[in-house]
C-alpha cells in the first residue's frame, strides 16, 4: 500500500475527537491525523499504535509514544499499559482499523478498560451495505483489491447495526453515527433504481437510503464506566 494510505487525515473522525483532551490514544497509521490534532491541542499525550515499522518510524516523529507491532498482541497491550503507567485515556481513535482485525469486539472491550468515563471512541468503519458492493454482489462479483471496501487485508465486515451492535456488546454507548458519501452522482442514480424495490423487500425506504448511500459510518460512543 502506498504511504498515502496511511497519511490520510479523515476530517469527519477528526471533528469528532473532544478537543483539549489529555491522552489519546490511535491506531495510528503514519500519524498524521494525530500530529493535526495535536497542533489544536499541544498539551496532549497521543500514543499511536502501527503495525508497520516504516509506517511507525514517522509516526514517532509526530506523536508522543508509538507501539509498534500487532494491536491485539498481548505483548503490545502490556507495553501500552508499562507507558501509559496506569492513566486512562480520554479519547479512542480507530479510523479504519477494526475491519483489519480478528477480534475487534475484544479489543474495543479491552480498551475501554482503559479509557476514563465519560471519555470518547471515534470510530471510522467501511459500510458492507454500499450500493456498489450490492451491485457487485447482484453481478457475483466480489473482488478483493489494494484498498477500498474490498481492501484485501480486511477481515470483517459491518454494516451500521451490527458496527453499532459491536459497540454495545463491548459496554459502549452509542451517541451517534453519521455517513460518509462519496461519489454522489453515481450514489443517487443507485438509489433511485434501488428505491422502487423497498416496499416488496419490506424495507423502510429512509433505511435502505441510509444503508446504500454511506461509504464509511463514523461512529462515537461513550464510555459509561
Amino acid at each position: 500500500m502506498t504511504s498515502t494510505y496511511y497519511d490520510n487525515v479523515n476530517q469527519d473522525v477528526l471533528q469528532k475527537m473532544p478537543p483539549g483532551a489529555s491522552l489519546v490514544v490511535e491506531g495510528v497509521g503514519a500519524g498524521k491525523l494525530g500530529q493535526t490534532y495535536m497542533q489544536a491541542n499541544p498539551g496532549a499525550l497521543y500514543c499511536g499504535f502501527e503495525y508497520v515499522e516504516e509506517m511507525a518510524e514517522i509516526a514517532r516523529q509526530r506523536l508522543s509514544h508509538v507501539i509498534v507491532g500487532d494491536i491485539e498482541a498481548p505483548a503490545a497491550l502490556a507495553s501500552y499499559d508499562t507507558w501509559a503507567d496506569g492513566r486512562l485515556a480520554d479519547v479512542l481513535v480507530f479510523g479504519d482499523v477494526l475491519e483489519h482485525l480478528r477480534d475487534p469486539w475484544g479489543l474495543i472491550s479491552a480498551f475501554r478498560e482503559r479509557v476514563r468515563r465519560g471519555g470518547t471512541c471515534v470510530a471510522c468503519i467501511p459500510n458492507v451495505a454500499n450500493w456498489s458492493l450490492v451491485i457487485g454482489q447482484l453481478r457475483g462479483d466480489w473482488t478483493y483489491a489494494e484498498s477500498g471496501l474490498l481492501d484485501r487485508t480486511h477481515l470483517r465486515f459491518f454494516t451500521l447495526d451490527s458496527a453499532v451492535d459491536m459497540f454495545k456488546s463491548a459496554g459502549w454507548t452509542v451517541t451517534s453515527a453519521a455517513a460518509r458519501v462519496f461519489d454522489h452522482d453515481q450514489t443517487r442514480k443507485a438509489l433511485e433504481a434501488f428505491e422502487p424495490m423497498a416496499a416488496a423487500l419490506g424495507i423502510p425506504r429512509d433505511k435502505m437510503r441510509r444503508n446504500l448511500s454511506a461509504f464509511q459510518w463514523v461512529i462515537e460512543a461513550k464510555n459509561p464506566g
